[in-house]
């Protein structure tokens, strides 16, 4: 009995964890899509698209890890 509540509490954390990475991915993505909107220029594109990738990488490790 112990066992399994330690066990449902890990998983509403692990809940909590992807949710902050969603917010995460999510807010540079909102970001990314004004630019474009406000700058239209290609390299800014390609440019911010690079970070934005190198963001989810580190996102996408952190959830892996877990």
């Amino acid at each position: 009995m112990k066992g399994t509540k330690n066990e449902k509490s890990k998983k509403k954390k692990q809940i909590e964890i992807d949710i902050k990475n969603l917010y995460l991915v999510l807010i540079p993505s909102f970001i990314i899509a004004i630019t474009i909107v406000r700058v239209g220029d290609i390299a800014n594109f390609l440019a911010v698209l690079f970070v934005c990738l190198i963001l989810m990488s580190i996102v996408m490790v952190d959830i892996f890890r877990y």
